[in-house]
């Protein structure tokens, strides 16, 4: 069986076997809930995020104000995997509680 990301690119069975790009580690703290933050990304790459505490949203707009941008959710414990979209360098998140921790890398694909 074949996996597919949101973009169409087949991708690894499972986010712990995928190739992260050393170098590319962000950590990301909500220091407040429900507050949209943003994060920089480079357009049609690949990135894996994996929630420590707490639970994240996130999408290509404000994920707060309008619950239809929101993309992908990241319980805490779980690691998603996702493509950023051609034309977008932006990606905002949020999470459901103040003081959520959760990493985020870059994937190369091969």
């Amino acid at each position: 069986m074949t996996l597919f990301n949101n973009a169409g690119f087949a991708v690894p069975p499972h986010p712990n076997v995928a190739h992260p790009i050393p170098g590319t580690g962000v950590k990301i703290t909500a220091t407040t809930q429900d507050t949209d933050d943003t994060v920089a990304v480079i357009a049609g790459e690949s990135y894996l995020f994996t929630a420590t505490t707490g639970s994240f949203y996130f999408g290509l707009d404000d994920v707060v104000t309008d619950a239809t941008n929101v993309a992908w959710v990241c319980s805490a414990g779980q690691t998603i995997f996702f493509t950023i979209p051609v034309g977008y360098t932006t990606l905002h998140y949020a999470a459901d509680s103040g003081n959520s921790v959760g990493f985020m890398r870059q994937v190369e694909m091969r």
